[in-house]
């Protein structure tokens, strides 16, 4: 997720939210891939999930409005979602599948890289 997102992502939710709903949120981001992105809007409270349930459409609608005016700078930064959700700040540690392998991958790279330096085959 780039940097980019993270602050576009934010603004929307600052643009769309109301009320306890903007004051009260910990975190939101793009989860899924492909065609199953959502605009993940994260709370440590179950009552405030609750809310943005209830709030959904009219949230999505603002949404919309806001999106439309950013339409072409959003897909050139591939910032892309189709629905949104609402879930609580621990859903957000877990790691999904795919993010386990890459940073499993990642960890193989390193200790390989490790290994070669102890090994004297690589300088450092």
């Amino acid at each position: 997720m780039s940097v980019t997102w993270i602050l576009e992502a934010h603004d929307l939710a600052k643009l769309v939210l109301e009320g306890d709903l903007n004051k009260c949120l910990i975190d939101v981001r793009i989860v899924g891939h492909e065609k199953e992105r959502k605009l993940c809007f994260f709370y440590n409270n179950v009552f405030l999930i609750a809310e943005f349930q209830r709030q959904k459409e009219s949230i999505l609608q603002k949404l919309r409005e806001v999106y439309k005016n950013k339409l072409s700078f959003y897909k050139r930064i591939d910032f892309v979602f189709y629905s949104i959700e609402a879930k609580n700040i621990q859903e957000s540690k877990a790691r999904t599948k795919e993010e386990q392998e890459v940073l499993d991958r990642g960890i193989e790279k390193l200790e390989n890289l490790l290994k070669g330096i102890q090994n004297g085959k690589i300088r450092t």
